[in-house]
């Protein structure tokens, strides 16, 4: 779908990054955390996160992506989305699917002024904070059920 050139840079502990690259496929991959895994992706426009055993999101969890549009973490074990963790400016789609959330917290999709797609299917939500998704104009479609 995309294409790019591949630039791999080893960093002194071990961290790698790839620059330049627009989509990410990681699904099925076991993956338990991201926090920060993927901050050196500037360029990182899809990321997709599905089926993995991801339990939670903190707010430098996607910090420095600055280019996503689109992010699947659909089939995972989170359990919440904290104020924060997305900050993303272009930010447009969501896929929370099939996750343990119960609860979406006040700030959790806020200030997101492109995002127009959430799925938030397949959890236990029986609460949405006051100012969850505040300030997202666009927001058009958000399955909760």
């Amino acid at each position: 779908m995309f294409s790019t050139s591949v630039l791999f840079l080893c960093f002194p502990r071990g961290e790698l990054a790839l620059q330049g690259i627009k989509y990410l496929n990681l699904e099925r991959n076991r993956l338990t955390s991201v926090d920060g895994a993927f901050n050196l992706l500037r360029s990182l426009q899809v990321l997709e996160l599905a089926r993995n055993r991801i339990s939670s999101l903190t707010p430098s969890s996607f910090l420095g992506m600055d280019s996503l549009i689109s992010l699947d973490v659909s089939d995972n074990l989170i359990d919440d989305i904290p104020a924060g963790a997305f900050r993303n400016q272009y930010l447009n789609e969501v896929n929370a699917s099939g996750n343990l959330l119960e609860e979406l917290r006040s700030g959790a999709f806020s200030g997101l002024s492109i995002l127009e797609v959430v799925d938030l299917g397949r959890n236990r939500i029986g609460a949405i904070g006051d100012g969850a998704f505040e300030n997202v104009p666009r927001l058009k479609v958000r399955k909760v059920v």
